[in-house]
């Protein structure tokens, strides 16, 4: 999706962003923004340019950019945690809805990015829970060959193996990037490379991640090797660790616009939809999660905790039934803090009540993400202490 973000925002952004220019000498890039402003995407395009057998232009023909229009080059390698099932499903429901053959690559390119994680590079890193998932990423890329040369009538046939080969990734829940991934990229980025290209290590979620590996992204910047890039992707890069953001040259992704979001949908998506007013909510929404019922249910636990007034045991079944993932407590999280802010703006809570309750939310959230803490259990305790904070 987000590759269509640059294309709406046309030639001379791309030409004009410094961090496509192959002139640049830095290996090791930041990239920060907003969740949902492309960061991906942006790597994945500079990794293109710098990777071209030419001069890195937008159309370019040579093997290498061949590789990366679908996503099957093997010069890239990404860890990250993300919520890859959102965006796949998305993406399969949308191909199945239009069946164009621009969606069938978006779904293709999709799910190869997930598959990045399961690079060769980062075998030395698989355990026994693992290896099986790094030979079940191979089925799933072979089957992404076959989705490819078909039509795309053909490909939505196919659908559903895809959606059965995917089962496996997506059961499996990668909650932080560990010591041995990190010491396997080192290897992988020092290692001679055959095919003559850089090679690109896409880190996203290190400010997530344990001290040990923190450590070992260090050892990576302070040795770097002259073919390699070393990115890493943050939605706030002040949680990373100083002597890490000190050796790194950053480059900051400007919000999706209204008007871009609205071009996007129109254009690619053939959607005019006045009601989806984010880029996450499209994709949620395409992946089938009950967005109604999410907001619907913030709103309750926000008007609970203002009026001071405890939910029964069933109704807070019924409140938290729809939250069954870090990435949608994420998202319903936020909704909170919204209808939080609704009643602070008309005087039913104080601001220094309603930063008191914000303040609780993000520092429990975030303890919950480093700790993998059950979301339902993350939700019961936050509710009984936002109780606590606005008394």
């Amino acid at each position: 999706m987000f590759e269509s973000l640059l294309r709406v925002r046309g030639e001379q952004y791309i030409e004009g962003n410094p961090l496509f220019d192959r002139s640049n000498t830095a290996h090791s890039l930041l990239i920060h923004g907003s969740d949902f402003s492309g960061k991906m995407t942006h790597a994945l395009e500079a990794a293109r340019r710098r990777s071209c057998r030419h001069n890195g232009e937008l159309h370019c023909e040579c093997d290498s950019c061949r590789d990366f229009s679908t996503y099957s080059m093997k010069n890239v390698v990404i860890l990250s945690h993300r919520d890859y099932e959102m965006r796949i499903r998305s993406a399969i429901t949308h191909f199945q809805r239009l069946k164009t053959r621009w969606l069938q690559i978006y779904l293709i390119k999709s799910v190869r990015v997930l598959l990045m994680s399961y690079h060769e590079a980062l075998l030395g890193a698989q355990d026994t829970k693992t290896s099986a998932l790094f030979a079940q990423a191979g089925e799933v890329d072979l089957l992404l060959d076959d989705l490819l040369a078909l039509q795309p009538e053909e490909a939505v046939a196919k659908l559903g193996e895809l959606e059965k080969s995917l089962s496996p990734l997506f059961a499996y829940k990668k909650t932080r990037i560990t010591i041995d991934a990190m010491r396997s990229l080192h290897s992988w980025m020092h290692s001679t490379s055959v095919d003559d290209l850089p090679r690109f290590a896409i880190i996203e979620g290190m400010d997530e991640s344990t001290v040990g590996a923190n450590n070992s992204i260090l050892k990576i910047l302070e040795e770097p090797a002259d073919h390699a890039f070393f990115i890493i992707l943050a939605e706030r890069p002040i949680r990373l660790l100083p002597t890490i953001l000190s050796r790194l040259q950053k480059h900051f992704i400007i919000p999706v616009t209204e008007e871009e979001r609205k071009k996007l949908l129109s254009t690619f998506f053939y959607i005019d939809d006045a009601h989806i007013t984010s880029l996450r909510d499209f994709i949620l929404q395409g992946a089938g999660y009950p967005l109604q019922e999410i907001h619907g249910s913030a709103v309750k636990f926000a008007s609970s905790i203002v009026d001071a007034e405890h939910v029964g045991s069933t109704d807070m079944d019924a409140m938290f039934a729809p939250i069954d993932s870090m990435q949608l407590l994420s998202y319903y999280l936020e909704q909170v803090v919204v209808s939080l802010a609704e009643q602070q703006g008309r005087g039913v809570i104080s601001l220094i009540s309603y930063a008191s309750m914000v303040k609780e939310i993000r520092e429990s959230y975030g303890k919950a993400k480093v700790y993998n803490q059950q979301v339902r259990t993350f939700l019961d305790t936050l509710y009984y202490s936002l109780m606590a904070v606005r008394r």
